[in-house]
């Protein structure tokens, strides 16, 4: 009986070296990053910068026609592949929590428009990329050596009859964040 215990022994920490070392295979080929300032991963060749030079916040905002926000300065950011192997991307917009006294200003009231390159996006509702965590505001193959320079716009719409009485003796507040998610391609 001691003799099968002992035996066991080895086998359960070979599956547990296996496990292990599967789970750190994946994490150097799988990258999640959340933008604060510049966020950068790099794995053998492949290296993905994401820069950002504003916060995402709406606080103390009036509702905007289209056109008029489309011509705001916006939040920028840059996606830079500085490395010799190709990714595929996916951008996220994501909610951030809002702390107290502040309140959540619904989804359904805020619009974005995404720039990349020079190239102004439509104006859209956030809530027409679906739930808070899957907002893909963009997905593509960035090139080694590329950079993606992008604006968002992000605003409060007029075209919600509800929204002026909803903002009244109240400081709502809409903060958001840009998630990149990458691979080699």
């Amino acid at each position: 009986m001691k003799e099968k215990k002992k035996a066991l022994i080895p086998i359960l920490t070979m599956l547990v070296l296996i496990v292990i070392l599967l789970g750190i295979a994946y994490a150097l080929f799988t990258f999640v990053g959340e933008g604060k300032v510049i966020n950068s991963v790099t794995l053998k060749k492949l290296k993905i910068v994401l820069e950002e030079d504003n916060e995402i916040n709406i606080q103390d905002a009036y509702p905007q026609e289209d056109a008029k926000a489309l011509e705001s300065e916006g939040y920028s950011f840059r996606l830079i592949n500085g490395e010799g192997v190709n990714a595929n991307y996916r951008i996220y917009l994501d909610n951030v929590e809002i702390e107290e006294p502040d309140e959540k200003l619904v989804d359904d009231y805020i619009k974005f428009s995404l720039e990349k390159d020079g190239v102004k996006g439509d104006a859209k509702f956030l809530t027409s990329l679906g739930e808070d965590g899957n907002r893909i505001i963009d997905e593509n193959v960035i090139n080694s050596g590329d950079t993606y320079n992008y604006t968002l716009r992000v605003w409060v719409t007029t075209e919600k009859d509800i929204i002026l009485n909803d903002l009244n003796n109240r400081n709502p507040v809409w903060k958001g964040k840009i998630r990149i998610e990458g691979e080699q391609a």
